[in-house]
C-alpha cells in the first residue's frame, strides 16, 4: 500500500479538525515555522498543505498577519466535505466517524435531490437505461446480506440515473458527493435488517416496471420514491432518539407504492 504524500496527511489532519470544531473558526494557528516542526514536515510542503486547505474555503491565510481557521459553514463548498467524508478512520490523527446527524442532513438533502434528478431524466431514460438499473436491482435483492455490496450496487443506481440526466451538473455533482453518500448509505445498511431491505429493493423494481410501462408517470413515480427516502430518514431519525436498533422499519412500507400515484 502506497503511503500518503505527508503534505496530504497535514490537509486530512487540519481539515478534520476544523470540521468536527477541535479548530473553532477565527482560532488563529501557530506559525508557518512552528506548524513545520509540529506536524513533522518542511515549510515548502506545508504551504503546499495550507494553500489547499484555504483553496477549500476551511483556512484564512493573511500575509503578515498569520493563518486563520474559517467558518466552513460560510466559506467551504462540498469539495471540503468530500474531503472529509473521504478519510478513513484513523487517518488524519487519530479515529474519525463523522456523526450520525451529520448524515442525517446529507440524507434530508438527498431525499428531494435525487427525486429531482429523476424528474430530470424524462425522454432521456431509455429502456436500456431501465434494464441495466433492474438488473443491479436485481443483484442487490440477492445481497441483502451483505451490507457492502448494497452499498456499492446503491452507488452504481444513483450514478447511472445521474448519467442518465446528461446534465454537467448533476454528473460532477454524483461525482464529488460519492464518498458523502456512501457513508449515508452505510447508516441505513447498518440500521436496516434484510426484511427492511428487501422491501425497499422490492419498492424499487415496482416503480422501475411502473416507469418501463408508464413513462408519463414519472413526476408522480419520483414524488412517491420521495416519500419512500423521507420514512427512512425518520424511522432512523427515531431510532437515534430512542438509542435502539430494535424496531423494525418495514412497517414504514406496508403500502404498496402504486397506491400512491395517480
Amino acid at each position: 500500500m502506497s503511503q500518503i504524500p505527508r503534505y496530504e496527511t497535514v490537509v486530512n489532519t487540519l481539515a478534520r479538525l476544523i470540521f468536527t470544531g477541535h479548530i473553532a473558526p477565527g482560532t488563529k494557528l501557530p506559525t508557518e515555522r512552528a506548524l513545520a516542526s509540529e506536524m513533522d514536515i518542511d515549510r515548502t510542503s506545508l504551504r503546499l498543505a495550507l494553500k489547499q486547505l484555504e483553496n477549500l474555503g476551511a483556512l484564512d491565510i493573511r500575509p503578515g498577519d498569520g493563518i486563520y481557521a474559517r467558518d466552513f459553514m460560510e466559506g467551504a463548498g462540498l469539495d471540503f466535505l468530500k474531503l472529509v467524508f473521504s478519510l478513513e478512520e484513523g487517518e488524519g490523527g487519530g479515529p474519525f466517524e463523522v456523526d450520525a446527524y451529520t448524515i442525517d442532513e446529507v440524507w434530508e438533502f438527498w431525499c428531494g435531490f435525487f427525486p429531482m434528478m429523476l424528474k430530470n431524466v424524462i425522454g432521456k431514460f431509455s429502456p436500456r437505461d431501465v434494464k441495466r438499473l433492474l438488473d443491479l436491482v436485481d443483484e442487490e435483492m440477492k445481497c441483502v446480506n451483505c451490507p457492502e455490496r448494497i452499498i456499492e450496487l446503491n452507488l452504481a443506481q444513483e450514478d447511472l440515473v445521474a448519467a442518465a440526466t446528461k446534465n454537467i451538473v448533476f454528473i460532477l455533482f454524483s461525482n464529488v458527493s460519492r464518498p458523502i453518500r456512501k457513508r449515508m448509505l452505510k447508516l441505513f445498511a447498518d440500521q436496516s435488517d434484510p426484511e427492511v431491505l428487501s422491501r425497499h429493493i422490492e419498492l424499487k423494481r415496482v416503480f422501475l416496471e411502473e416507469f418501463l410501462n408508464s413513462p408519463e408517470k414519472m413526476i408522480p413515480l419520483a414524488a412517491a420514491y420521495e416519500d419512500v427516502l423521507m420514512s427512512h430518514l425518520a424511522m432512523m431519525r427515531k431510532r437515534r432518539m430512542n438509542g435502539t436498533g430494535s424496531e423494525k422499519l418495514a412497517e414504514s412500507f406496508s403500502h404498496d407504492i402504486r397506491e400512491t400515484i395517480p
